[in-house]
Order: structure tokens, then C-alpha cells, then sequence
């Protein structure tokens, strides 16, 4: 769901992206239950494949993932008493988007055809957030991937300002998702706030039928459309144009879109085949200790780096005690380069005295990153912000730096919180909005240093 797209795109109905590549079947571990459970609107036949009624005290991360990428908090996802609950809250004084968080979680599992459905009390679409439960390729818990393939996205319903509707868009995947096409929009109600309802939609090859409650509300035909995979997603987001005016103070919550439960059917219970039968991986977790020799996709600015030697080890060495040094880790389409939240840890040494060396996270220009230092200049472990140019250091910690130690330095950013650690022990724990997402790296002023052992992963 891409509310902008969306707003651009919903008077238009064509639909033409066509199947691609060879069907391939796709399984999903565990048997299906014969049965829908109680409450269920499923066509008479069909079996449970997949469902969650989000019992315990958190969310369930074998099946789920969060949301990566738009204004989101992990924070703001909560499990308790059966119901899934995604706040949406006000976070800083700024009068867009970045003042605000919502919340989302995908499913890790992909399916195709068939029925899905979840028990949803959403907060009345009069308000500032928009509210989905919905699906597309990318499973969301990761940097997103470039696929290079058309994909379907079905919305079951958006909930915003406009109504609450049902449709589906096409899409060719990228770097950035380019928008092929978009259906009619079949309406879904109107929230009270105070309710539950059942949403449901049966995907068939042909056909797009939703229902509200049991009773169908409307359906959409096509020729054909993409047979891509699909994550189900849960979310809400802020709504740019429905926050610039609020007045509300940091810490107000807009309410939760609560979800009682969420299920998948099919006719046989499997998964059918989707083209392709299978998502590429969104990470592969990276490390690199550079005994191959290789420092393969990371870019470079400023400074002198290669692979050396160090004793008997390999590390990647910068050697220029001069200026502003960067590199970054740039692969695609595997590893996406704008992450949102990563840990990334690496064995710092410090050759010389100079202005520090560290650990780069959402960097996206010269004049905007997150910074860990290692400082022997002043015996200290600092986390910098550059934002628009203007440099803050947002914490320190107090060390003994010695240049020609080793030091294993990590850094976690995990939506505004940032935690550092140095030799496996926390020393920094800071909160700040200023940026969202970003590549991520290492750099260097004034500090000739190697690094070794690095890894990235997300939190």
C-alpha cells in the first residue's frame, strides 16, 4: 500500500501485466486443518493453511516480521490478551510525516490464490493514520529487495481519510517500485471505533471478491494479473497531508488498530504455485573478515583503502591520515543499500593518533549519518549525528584508546533508538528521529585504521 500512488492512481482500471516464468510448486511446512476455526467466513471446503489469533505476550518473529521503511515503530507493535495492537503516536514536534510513527508487521511465509481474512477494530477513518491489512512480494521485515518481476498487491482495505476500500494495484518491482496499474475500489464499511469486524477477500485467477462480515461486498474481474507470492501485511502509517496541523503533544497516542486474529484458506490446503515459485531471500545476513582478499561492493570517497595484511590476518585498511574517509557497502539487488534497521558491528584498529575511525548507519549523503567513533584523541567512544551538515554528538562514553588495539565496536539502530556496544558491553543508548534509513559503513578523519570482522544483520 502507497497512499500517494494510491490517491494518483484509483480512477484508473486497467489491468494487464501478464504471468511470467515457469510455474514451480511452492509448499508451506505443517499440515492444514480440515476445518475453518469458529468465526470464519471461508468458503464451505476450503482449509486453514495459515492463522495466528495472537495469543501470548508478543509477536510471534518464526512467522512475523516488522515493517521496514515509512514512518513506523517497532515500539508500537504490542501482543496482549489475544488481540495484536499497532499504536500510532506522535513522536516529535515536526508538522509532517516524521513527527509521527504508526506500525506494521509482514508475514516471513508467501501465498497465492486463495482466501484471506482477519478480525480488525480500526479506529474511524477520520483520523490522521492510514490503516491496511493487505499484501505484496516483499515480506517487509528486511531492506527491501529488487525482484526485476511484476507482483500483485491486493488490499483487503485501506482505512484513511477518503473511506475504506478494497482493490489491488500491479507493479513492476525495483529499487523503487515502479506502478503498472490499479482497479476500481469496492467499498468496506465504515469503522466505528468501537467494533471488530471480519474482512475476507477470495483471490482466484480470474476473480477478486470481498466480504465484510460474511456478507460480500463487491468484486473485480480481470484478464489476468501478476501470480506473484505475497506477504500479508498489518499496518498503519501517518497520512502527510492529515498531520501538518496537529497540535497534539509528543507522547499522544491516536488509538490502535487492534487484529484479533488473521487466516489464510485455501481450496486443498496448499499453497498454490506463484510465478516465481519462489521470493528471493530479502537478507542475506553479511560478514566479511577479508581473508579472501576481497573487498567486493563496498564504495569508496577520500582516502586510500585496500585488503592488507595484519600478522597473519587480512583486514580492510585505510591509510591517508588526511580529510574525510568513507566506505560503504553498496551491493544490489541483494543487499538493498537504504536500510532502516541494522546492527553492524566490525574489529576497529586505530593506526595512529588522530581524529577517530568507526561505524557509519542510514547514511544517504556527506552532510547525513549516524557515527560511531573511536576517539584516541580524546579517549573516548562517541555517537555523532550529521544531519543537513550540522554535526552533534549525541552521547560519549569515556575509554582508554590506544592506537594498535583492536576493539570490536557494534551499532544498532532500531527506528529512534540507538544502542552502541564496545567489546560486547552496551555503553550508549540514545534516542533520536532525525533519520529513518540509510547505507551503512565505516569511515575515518584524519585516522589512517583497519577494520575486520565485519557483519550487518538486522536487529
Amino acid at each position: 500500500m502507497r497512499l500517494s500512488t494510491f490517491l494518483r492512481a484509483r480512477a484508473k482500471t486497467s489491468v494487464g501485466a501478464a504471468l511470467v516464468g515457469a510455474l514451480a510448486a511452492a509448499t508451506l511446512a505443517g499440515p492444514a486443518h480440515a476445518d475453518p476455526p469458529p468465526g470464519s467466513t471461508a468458503p464451505s471446503g476450503y482449509q486453514l493453511v495459515f492463522s495466528d489469533d495472537f495469543d501470548g505476550t508478543a509477536l510471534d518473529t518464526v512467522n512475523w516480521g516488522m515493517r521496514q521503511r515509512s514512518w513506523v515503530s517497532d515500539d508500537n507493535v504490542k501482543v496482549a490478551g489475544g488481540v495484536l495492537s499497532l499504536d500510532q503516536t506522535r513522536v516529535t514536534t515536526a508538522n509532517d510525516e516524521s513527527g509521527f510513527r504508526g506500525a506494521g508487521i509482514a508475514t516471513k511465509k508467501h501465498f497465492g490464490y486463495g482466501y484471506y481474512e482477519a478480525r480488525i477494530k480500526l479506529t474511524p477513518n477520520d483520523g490522521p493514520f492510514h490503516q491496511s491489512f493487505w499484501t505484496q512480494i516483499w515480506d517487509g521485515q528486511y531492506a527491501k529487495p529488487d525482484y526485476a518481476a511484476a507482483f500483485t498487491e491486493l488490499d483487503f482495505f485501506e482505512s484513511y481519510k477518503g473511506g475504506t476500500h478494497g482493490g489491488y494495484f500491479t507493479w513492476q518491482s525495483g529499487e523503487e517500485d515502479q506502478w503498472q496499474s490499479s482497479s476500481a475500489r469496492v467499498a468496506m464499511g465504515d469503522p466505528s471505533g468501537t467494533e471488530y469486524a471480519t474482512y475476507g477477500a477470495l483471490y482466484e485467477p480470474g476473480k477478486l471478491t470481498f466480504f465484510l462480515n460474511g456478507t460480500q461486498m463487491g468484486s473485480l474481474t480481470y484478464d489476468s494479473v501478476p501470480n506473484s507470492p505475497m506477504a500479508i501485511w498489518l499496518s498503519t502509517i501517518p497520512e502527510a497531508e492529515k498531520v501538518r496541523d496537529l497540535k497534539d503533544p509528543v507522547g499522544h497516542s491516536y488509538g490502535t488498530m487492534d487484529v484479533d486474529w488473521v487466516r489464510y484458506y485455501t481450496s486443498d490446503g496448499n499453497v498454490p504455485a506463484t510465478v516465481p515459485a519462489s521470493v528471493p531471500a530479502s537478507l542475506i545476513n553479511y560478514s566479511n573478515d577479508f581473508e579472501s582478499g576481497s573487498a567486493a561492493n563496498w564504495t569508496t570517497s577520500g582516502g586510500s583503502w585496500a585488503v592488507g595484511s595484519d600478522g597473519s590476518n587480512r583486514v580492510y585498511r585505510q591509510t591517508s591520515a588526511t580529510g574525510d574517509t568513507f566506505s560503504l557497502y553498496t551491493a544490489t539487488p541483494t543487499h538493498f543499500p537504504m536500510w532502516k534497521n541494522t546492527t553492524v558491528s566490525a574489529a576497529i584498529k586505530l593506526s595512529s593518533d588522530g581524529n577517530g575511525a568507526g561505524l557509519l548507519a542510514r547514511y544517504t549523503n556527506p552532510s547525513n549519518y549516524y557515527y560511531l567513533r573511536l576517539n584516541a584523541s580524546t579517549d573516548t567512544v562517541d555517537l555523532v549525528k550529521r544531519h543537513n551538515g550540522v554535526v552533534t554528538t549525541l552521547a560519549s562514553h569515556s575509554t582508554t584508546v590506544t592506537p594498535g588495539t583492536t576493539y570490536q565496536l557494534s551499532l544498532k539502530a532500531n527506528d529512534g533508538r540507538l544502542t552502541a556496544k564496545l567489546n560486547g558491553t552496551q555503553v550508549i543508548n540514545v534516542t533520536d528521529q532525525a533519520m529513518r534509513n540509510g547505507k551503512w559503513g565505516v569511515k575515518a578523519y584524519n585516522q589512517p585504521f583497519s577494520v575486520d570482522s565485519v557483519t550487518m544483520t538486522s536487529p
